[in-house]
C-alpha cells in the first residue's frame, strides 16, 4: 500500500526541494523531491529512521500512479544520522515525457530513441539526518535551456568564443596563421587573395600569440 501523500498538501510530507532539468530540446522540467518520515528511531525496538523519498516531474510522480504515488526510494539512516544505510547504490530516475502547466510537451530523459543516452542515477549517499532544520546544501545539474548566439569574442591565442543567451560559452574555432618560406613567391589571384606556388613553398601553420 502506498503511503498517504498528496503533493498539494504540505501536511502529508515533511520537506521538499526543487530542481530544474532540461530535455534534449532544452525545455525545462521541474523536478520536486519530497521527504516523508515513515518511522523514527526507537532505542527500545532498534527501529531506524526511515523516510519515503518521492520525486515528481512537472507535478507527476515518477513512481506509482496519479492516484497512488509511490516512493522512488525508502531512505534509512544510521543511529547517529550521519550515514544513509539504504539505499547503498544510486537510484535509477527515468523521467517520462510529460505535459507542463502551459501545455508544452517535454521529452523523456533519457531519450528512448537515443541509443547513446545514459540513464539518470540519483546519488543519495550524502544525505544526513541531524537535529537541525532541513536544508539542501548541494543540489546541481549540468543541463541548460536553449539559447541564441549573443556575442563572439576572439582571444589573444586566436580562439573564437561564442557566448549564448542561456549563459553557455563554446569555443567555435581558432584562427590559424601561416607563413611561407618565400612570401614574394606567392601568386596574386585577385580580391586581395594569394595562392601558394612552388617558389613560395608549403605553408608553416601556427596560432596567434
Amino acid at each position: 500500500v502506498s503511503p498517504n501523500i498528496r503533493f498539494s498538501d504540505a501536511t502529508t510530507y515533511n520537506n521538499a526541494t526543487s530542481l530544474t532539468v532540461y530535455d534534449a530540446k532544452g525545455q525545462p522540467i521541474a523536478l520536486t523531491f519530497y521527504y516523508q518520515r515513515a518511522s523514527a528511531y526507537d532505542e527500545s525496538t532498534g527501529t531506524l529512521d526511515n523516510w519515503n523519498f518521492y520525486v515528481t516531474a512537472n507535478g507527476t510522480s515518477l513512481n506509482g500512479t496519479v492516484g497512488a504515488p509511490a516512493p522512488l526510494a525508502r531512505l534509512t539512516f544510521s543511529r547517529d544520522g550521519s550515514t544513509v544505510t539504504a539505499p547503498r547504490t544510486p537510484v535509477d530516475m527515468p523521467i517520462p515525457a510529460s505535459i507542463r502547466a502551459d501545455g508544452v510537451g517535454t521529452l523523456a530523459i533519457p531519450d528512448p530513441n537515443d541509443p547513446k543516452a545514459l540513464p539518470i542515477q540519483l546519488d543519495l549517499s550524502r544525505l544526513t539526518q541531524f537535529g537541525s532544520p532541513f536544508g539542501a546544501t548541494d543540489l546541481a545539474q549540468n543541463g541548460y535551456s536553449a539559447g541564441q548566439l549573443a556575442s563572439i569574442e576572439v582571444e589573444q591565442n586566436g580562439i573564437v568564443t561564442a557566448r549564448f543567451s542561456n549563459g553557455q560559452t563554446r569555443a567555435a574555432g581558432q584562427i590559424v596563421l601561416a607563413i611561407f618560406r618565400d612570401m614574394q613567391g606567392l601568386q596574386r589571384i585577385g580580391s586581395n587573395m594569394l595562392s601558394r606556388t612552388p617558389a613560395s613553398g608549403e605553408p608553416m601553420s601556427g596560432v596567434p600569440g
